[in-house]
């Protein structure tokens, strides 16, 4: 598979972001295999959790996986979740985009990213 989309908790059903479509629309035009999984459909309660949600992602064998993130709250959690996945497999690249990535982005959240989308307004 070429991109892995991945949707972060939270995620109200009342602000349903449009950016997962697009980027799954992109892929589609540029002729990519590609998936997408919403975690705010997963149980959220433990490390544990994180652990899973990795070899899930892992067991898909993307080379890209781009994470959606609405909001600043998500950053530890995809932080964390990235530096699962590049110690299960250091060749997936990891992309982190979205409004959660105005406020509070750092050299800590950005370890285990290969690129850092913040154009969008």
């Amino acid at each position: 598979m070429d991109v892995l989309v991945c949707n972060f908790p939270p995620m109200w059903p009342w602000f349903i972001p449009a950016a997962p479509g697009i980027l799954l629309g992109a892929c589609k035009w540029l002729d990519l295999e590609y998936d997408f999984i919403d975690f705010n459909i997963y149980d959220q309660k433990s490390q544990t959790s994180l652990d899973r949600w990795a070899d899930e992602i892992v067991s898909r064998k993307p080379k890209l996986v781009a994470f959606s993130l609405f909001s600043y709250l998500t950053q530890s959690m995809a932080r964390d979740l990235a530096r699962l996945v590049k110690q299960k497999d250091s060749q997936i690249k990891i992309i982190f985009g979205g409004p959660g990535i105005k406020v509070g982005i750092n050299s800590d959240n950005l370890m285990y990213v290969d690129e850092l989308i913040r154009s969008e307004e």
